[in-house]
């Protein structure tokens, strides 16, 4: 079958708890550049206990947020938001209907907690005999004016959730809508949240016990960048000063903060992968590298790139997932210092668009990609936010 392809370019992706990234078009060429062996992982395809509804227009309705990822299980929420079109923004009931715990081998016996919110629920762990959830919704009061004069406003809740009854943990308000996050580190709930403290940002690492809460450390002029990520025994944030201009990489535990690496360089991703954090490099094109910083400090690696990186996640291996600018699948071993392509089928690579073109072929343009940690060298990867897989490299 002839196949012609478009690739979607990324514009620069700020994080949201969709994580959902501004594509345009382009056709600036990319110097060529030597890359390591390509790798085929095995792949197979998960169910979802709930379907994606559409409108007229073919945009969805609900979508799937992946709330939580570890070796075993994944958690994903039924979202319902705002639809935009060419002339108008619907406003449904901005609502979550239900949470799903799913295990991987058998997705059918999936768990489901009904929380009917009326807010967005974006990150919820497994906690004793029910799941702890952060929840966000704006407000119409400015709680935050920025150095660029820009106005925010969020307030955020932990809430634990048995089936029947709800008990909040914490609460407070931040600017971004997803700036809470929980995960699980060595079975501790670890939780990422930003507080507005004498009109100055605040971003707090905090653990649970028994539904006690506890600050880890907190960071005074900070603002969370990308997502917190969790390989099950150790945590990484990456948070950016108000200023945009200087980044903060953090590895920590349940205890502490165990690393911290301050760099002014531009960052388009990050990550962690086995004992390193890593981090692209480089705004322009043909100016960029890959960072390798181990956590104990000793060592820092640099990668010569000619490409910008996007959407790193580790899952406690070697290896790195990434994609590039057009959504082509890479890996990163920073180890071994190699970068390569990942083969996967088509149907995971390409989204037809159009079946009539004037050439008389299909057309398709580049699937978006988003990854999750599913055990070590294993990730949970979605695709056009519609399908999902694992892929694994064991």
């Amino acid at each position: 079958m002839k196949m012609k392809v478009k690739a979607l370019i990324i514009c620069l992706l700020a994080v949201s708890a969709t994580v959902l990234a501004s594509a345009g078009c382009s056709h600036e060429e990319q110097p060529a550049v030597t890359y390591s062996d390509s790798l085929t992982p095995h792949v197979s395809k998960i169910d979802m206990p709930f379907q994606i509804e559409k409108s007229e227009t073919g945009r969805h309705v609900n979508d799937y947020v992946i709330c939580f990822s570890d070796g075993t299980r994944f958690i994903a929420a039924n979202m319902y938001n705002d639809e935009t079109t060419a002339y108008e923004i619907i406003k449904p009931e901005v609502r979550t209907d239900s949470i799903y715990v799913i295990d991987y081998e058998n997705p059918e016996n999936y768990i489901e907690y009904k929380v009917n919110s009326r807010e967005w629920i974006y990150s919820a762990v497994p906690y004793k005999d029910g799941i702890i959830y952060a929840q966000s919704a704006g407000m119409e009061e400015t709680i935050y004016v920025s150095s660029q004069g820009d106005t925010y406003g969020y307030e955020w809740k932990l809430i634990y959730f048995d089936g029947r009854e709800e008990k909040t943990i914490d609460r407070g308000y931040g600017l971004n809508s997803s700036a809470t996050e929980i995960i699980l580190v060595n079975g501790v709930p670890v939780y990422k949240c930003e507080r507005i403290k004498g009109g100055k940002i605040e971003t707090s690492i905090n653990r649970i016990t028994e539904f006690e809460t506890a600050v880890i450390d907190s960071m005074e002029g900070f603002q969370t960048r990308d997502l917190l990520e969790s390989d099950g025994e150790k945590y990484f944030i990456n948070l950016i000063d108000e200023e945009q201009t200087k980044h903060v990489f953090a590895v920590g535990d349940e205890k502490k903060i165990i690393m911290e690496y301050e760099t002014k360089e531009a960052t388009s991703s990050s990550s962690m992968a086995g004992n390193y954090v890593v981090a692209s490099y480089g705004g322009e094109i043909g100016k960029t590298s890959i960072a390798g910083i181990s956590i104990d400090g000793a060592e820092e690696k640099r990668i010569a790139q000619t490409k910008r990186w996007w959407r790193m996640i580790g899952s406690g291996g070697q290896y790195c997932m990434t994609v590039d600018d057009g959504f082509n699948l890479y890996y990163i071993d920073i180890e071994e210092e190699k970068v390569g392509q990942v083969l996967i089928p088509d149907e995971m690579k390409y989204l037809l668009v159009d079946s009539t073109s004037v050439e008389g072929e299909k057309e398709y343009i580049s699937s978006i990609k988003s990854f999750y940690p599913a055990g070590k060298n294993k990730f949970l990867t979605e695709i056009n936010m519609e399908e999902f897989y694992i892929i694994d490299f064991n």
